[in-house]
């Protein structure tokens, strides 16, 4: 590795989680806080997800994309009062490439609030698929920012129970990570649970067509900057293509799609 590669850190949040002093969760604290002002993203392990909920995520978003395009349609968002269900290519725009991106995604609902931004200015059009979800809420609010789950006619074990683990699951862990953040910012860990009371935490299945069906100089997704707070993001081991921006060298690094 040269002088100028950079290599994005890899945290352990075992020493946090199931410290055996006081120091280990200090080091944590310490080295999250780092790699959020260096760079505004990091990898974890020892993050308590299990490998097999992970694993069974990824089998549930090819399940649901595997369903016919009527069956897939017919739980579109726009058909929904509210953000949750699938969402096929085209349906929505945003800044970004030249070139429509080249996605499939499917949606869970999560995001703690904010705006969106993007580095790239060509207005385009987005081109994927997703399915989302989020908390469950029985009653339409907010323009459906909150409100029920649209789910798939899928045997349970094949999608609902697993999806809704995975959502549970890491909607924990972006609190225990907040709560490490604020931390490192010399406040106190509860403070997190003061201003999210409620939080709007979305969940968003996304798959990608293979490079070969794509055009050159198309994306998975364009260059953009996630909206909320933190975003935790499931690469499926070996899929490599992820890159962060670094603004002090002006160069991509890139993310390897590591399991666990």
């Amino acid at each position: 590795m040269s002088p100028t590669d950079i290599a994005l850190p890899i945290i352990d949040l075992t020493g946090y989680l199931a410290p055996k002093s006081p120091e280990d969760r200090e080091q944590v604290i310490a080295q999250v806080r780092d790699a959020a002002r260096q760079y505004g993203f990091f990898q974890v392990r020892g993050h308590g997800v299990p490998l097999s909920l992970q694993q069974d995520l990824l089998r549930c978003i090819h399940n649901v994309f595997s369903l016919s395009n009527e069956e897939k349609l017919n739980m579109s968002f726009l058909e929904n009062p509210c953000r949750r269900g699938y969402e096929a290519s085209g349906m929505s725009h945003r800044e970004g490439d030249a070139l429509p991106d080249a996605k499939e995604v499917c949606l869970n609902c999560r995001p703690m609030g904010g705006h969106t931004m993007y580095l790239a200015t060509v207005h385009s059009l987005i081109f994927h698929e997703c399915f989302f979800v989020g908390r469950e809420d029985p009653v339409v609010e907010l323009s459906g920012v909150y409100g029920p789950n649209v789910w798939p006619n899928l045997p349970e074990e094949d999608f609902r129970r697993p999806v809704w683990r995975y959502y549970q699951e890491t909607s924990e862990l972006g609190k225990t990570l907040w709560s490490i953040l604020l931390q490192g910012l010399g406040q106190s860990p509860g403070l997190v649970d003061q201003f999210a009371k409620r939080p709007i935490v979305p969940m968003k299945m996304i798959r990608y067509p293979p490079h070969s069906q794509v055009r050159e100089g198309q994306f998975g997704i364009g260059a953009h900057t996630d909206f909320g707070g933190i975003t935790i993001l499931l690469q499926q081991p070996g899929k490599d293509g992820l890159e962060v921006w670094h603004e002090g060298q002006e160069k991509w690094i890139e993310v390897p799609a590591l399991e666990d």
